[in-house]
C-alpha cells in the first residue's frame, strides 16, 4: 500500500506596514501594523497568532539563554487576493509596552499549519523597541506682578504627564533660587477645565524682601507614581514693589463729553488696572513719582507722571480718535 503523499508546504511571509517606534513610554499602550501574505490557497483569516517572546536585553536564565515571556495571542483579521493572486492581510495588533525600562525585542508567531491539504512552516517576525519613563510638564498662572516686597501672593501650579496619567494627590514644589523649598501644593482630584490630564493647585508663597524683579522654580517629583515619570522643573517671573503709603484714585472721562470711560486700562507704575463703570479705578501706590499710561480703543490720552505724596484723586480726558471710513480711498 503506498503512503499518501504529504502536503506541500507553502510558506507565508510576514512583513512591519507600519513602522514600531523607537521608544514608547513605559506601561503604555501601542499598535503594530503586520502584513501577512501567502499563496492563494490560504486564507489566513482567522488563523492564530502569538506573540511569544518579550526579551529584555541582559534578561537571561541560568544557562545563559534569552528569558521568553507571553505577551500576547490572538486571531488574525481580514483577508483579501493581492494584485499577483496570493491572499493578503493586515492586521493592527495592540500590546502593552513593559513597565519597566530597557531594550525589548518581540516576536510574532503564525504557528505552523494545515489548511486544505495545504500546509505551511510556522512563519515569525522580530522587532525591537526600547521603553522610556513618561515625561512631565509643569506650569505656573495667574499669579499678580506686581506684588508686595515681603507679602504672600497666591499662584496656581499645574502637572501634566504626555502619557495622561493620574497626578492628583502628588506635590509641587515652590523654590527660591538657592533651591530651598518655599511651599508645597497638593495637585487635586480634578484637572483644569478644558485640559486633559493638567492637574493643579493654588498655592500661598511668600514674596522676597528685596525689591526689583525675582523669578521662583518649580519642582514636580514623580518619584512615588506606579509607573516610571521624568521629574519636570519651570519657573515663574514676577517684581516685587515697597509696601504701598497711599491710595489713588483716577477717573478716566472723554474729553469732549466728559461721559465716563469704562474699561480703560491704565498702568501705574507698575501696577496694571482697569476703570468700573463709572470710569473710576482705585490702586494702592507708594509715595513718588509714578508713570501714568492709559489704552482704550477708539481714544488717546499722552503718557503722563503722577507724584504722589499721599491719597489723591487723579481726572484723566481722552481724545476719541476720528473714526476712518473704509471707503474714503474709493471716494477720492
Amino acid at each position: 500500500m503506498t503512503a499518501p503523499k504529504a502536503a506541500p508546504a507553502e510558506a507565508i511571509a510576514l512583513e512591519l506596514r507600519e513602522p514600531v517606534p523607537n521608544e514608547i513610554d513605559a506601561g503604555a499602550r501601542f499598535s503594530v501594523v503586520v502584513g501577512v501574505k501567502a499563496p492563494a490557497t490560504r486564507n489566513l483569516h482567522g488563523a492564530p497568532f502569538t506573540i511569544i517572546s518579550s526579551t529584555r536585553e541582559g534578561d537571561v536564565n541560568d544557562g545563559g539563554h534569552a528569558v521568553d515571556h507571553p505577551v500576547l495571542s490572538g486571531t488574525l483579521v481580514g483577508s483579501h487576493l493581492g494584485p499577483e493572486g496570493g491572499h493578503d492581510t493586515s492586521a493592527r495588533l495592540t500590546a502593552t509596552a513593559p513597565e519597566d525600562f530597557g531594550t525589548f525585542t518581540w516576536a510574532l508567531v503564525v504557528p505552523a499549519q494545515e489548511v486544505n491539504a495545504v500546509r505551511h512552516p510556522e512563519a515569525s517576525l522580530t522587532f525591537s523597541f526600547a521603553t522610556r519613563p513618561h515625561a512631565t510638564s509643569l506650569a505656573a498662572w495667574d499669579h499678580p506682578s506686581p506684588v508686595v516686597a515681603g507679602r504672600p501672593f497666591t499662584v496656581k501650579v499645574g502637572a501634566k504627564c504626555t502619557a495622561g496619567c493620574a497626578l492628583a494627590g502628588k506635590a509641587v514644589d515652590i523654590r527660591d533660587e538657592a533651591g530651598t523649598v518655599l511651599a508645597s501644593g497638593t495637585l487635586g482630584e480634578t484637572p483644569w477645565p478644558g485640559t486633559t490630564g493638567l492637574y493643579w493647585a493654588s498655592v500661598e508663597v511668600q514674596a522676597p524682601a528685596a525689591l526689583g524683579p525675582f523669578s521662583r522654580a518649580l519642582a514636580f517629583s514623580a518619584a512615588e507614581l506606579k509607573l516610571p515619570h521624568a521629574g519636570a522643573s519651570a519657573t515663574f517671573s514676577a517684581v516685587t514693589i515697597p509696601p504701598p503709603d497711599h491710595h489713588l484714585s483716577i477717573t478716566v472721562v472723554d474729553k469732549e463729553t466728559q461721559a465716563p470711560l469704562q474699561d480703560a486700562y491704565l498702568r501705574v507704575g507698575l501696577v496694571r488696572i482697569a476703570t468700573d463703570d463709572t470710569g473710576l479705578a482705585r490702586v494702592a501706590v507708594s509715595a513718588g513719582e509714578l508713570g501714568l499710561s492709559i489704552w482704550k480703543a477708539g481714544y488717546d490720552a499722552p503718557d503722563t507722571t503722577v507724584v504722589v505724596t499721599g491719597d489723591d484723586a487723579v481726572r484723566v480726558e481722552m481724545t476719541a480718535l476720528p473714526v476712518e471710513d473704509p471707503f474714503a480711498r474709493w471716494n477720492k
